[in-house]
């Protein structure tokens, strides 16, 4: 009997793109971690870094919650 395909919301997407950005860890652990294949990881790493630069495009936008986190979380990881 087959499984069951699993549905990611955007909200798990939303969890595993920064992880996956931040270039801290492979994406095979991150994969790991989330239970994912890595070829997701790097998916959701290649849409996050482009829906960022549609946004720096757009002028006079302001930026979205999820990218002012991602942004907060590089600026106190430098310092």
């Amino acid at each position: 009997m087959p499984r069951k395909r699993r549905r990611l919301d955007a909200g798990f997407k939303a969890k595993v793109a920064p992880e996956a950005e931040s270039g801290l860890r492979p994406a095979s652990e991150i994969a790991k971690q989330f239970r994912v294949h890595p070829n997701q990881v790097t998916l959701r790493k290649k849409q996050l870094l482009s829906g960022a630069e549609q946004e720096f495009e757009s002028a006079g936008s302001e930026m979205p919650p999820a990218a002012q986190a991602l942004l907060a979380s590089k600026y106190t990881a430098l310092q």
